[in-house]
């Protein structure tokens, strides 16, 4: 279904591409995995890209003895042969494209992105190397809004918002004083801790913590009759909030790339 040929009518490759990010992105599906075939590490600023690799993968590479600068092998180094390819810290092959007309950097994972990853080869290899000046960037943002949009909608509720949370632990205590066969007091509090799916770049967010909610209640025992359902009344105050986890400062993006892409 993906990156496939089809005879069929024009719209057929986005509409597949976009039912195949919306069963992936659902957490009913079996293989979570498989969601990440077509992802991106899409980043609007310079500097985002060079924190989540740890190195500027357009020049540098990272090395045993740390980062090489004017490295050779790097996306865009003297080496390259036009696919744009380099190597995370950790040995992984990537993949990278600027796009001009959106200002940002996108890069495709071959181990966690393979179809992402072969769309920015094929098409760096179309540009780059064999000089096609009819290829156009269209089928790769098609990919990247549908992901981008699944992702959104299943991983967190509105931009700007919370995530969803991956996994979380917390703790729980509860007092209840009965002075009175009919009155109770109440008291509750909950914290907990909690680890959000990865950012719409795919990045891990880490743990955040912790949140808390508190409730006080009045219980009160009405009478009823005999052989009637018991009632029970409850007036209650509660309260609780997240503690979100502090974001790093902006920080001004450098200059652009020399290969760029509309």
């Amino acid at each position: 279904m993906l990156e496939g040929s089809y005879d069929a009518y024009p719209w057929f490759l986005p509409l597949a591409v976009e039912v195949f990010t919306a069963d992936t992105h659902d957490l009913n599906f079996g293989d979570q995995s498989m969601k990440g075939w077509i992802g991106f590490r899409a980043f609007d600023r310079e500097q985002d890209m060079i924190d989540h690799f740890g190195f500027d993968p357009r020049t540098q590479c990272s090395i045993a003895a740390g980062i090489e600068d004017g490295c050779p092998a790097a996306a865009l180094g003297a080496a390259d042969d036009g696919h744009q390819a380099f190597r995370d810290a950790k040995g992984g092959q990537w993949v990278y494209l600027y796009l001009d007309d959106r200002n940002q950097h996108l890069c495709a994972s071959a181990d966690i992105s393979p179809v992402s990853h072969k769309l920015l080869w094929d098409f760096n290899e179309a540009v780059n190397i064999n000089h096609n000046d009819t290829t156009g960037t269209y089928d790769i943002k098609y990919y990247l809004d549908f992901y981008r949009y699944s992702f959104a909608k299943y991983a967190e509720s509105a931009e700007g918002s919370a995530p969803n949370e991956r996994q979380s632990a917390g703790i729980q205590a509860q007092l209840l004083y009965q002075p009175l066969s009919w009155f109770a007091p109440s008291f509750l509090w909950q914290s907990w801790w909690a680890e959000p799916y990865p950012s719409r770049q795919g990045g891990g967010q880490g743990w955040r913590g912790s949140s808390y909610y508190f409730e006080f209640a009045l219980n009160f025992t009405v009478p009823m009759p005999a052989r009637s359902p018991g009632l029970d009344l409850s007036l209650a105050y509660a309260q609780g909030a997240p503690t979100r986890r502090a974001t790093a400062p902006f920080r001004a993006a450098g200059g652009r790339p020399s290969r760029s892409h509309r």
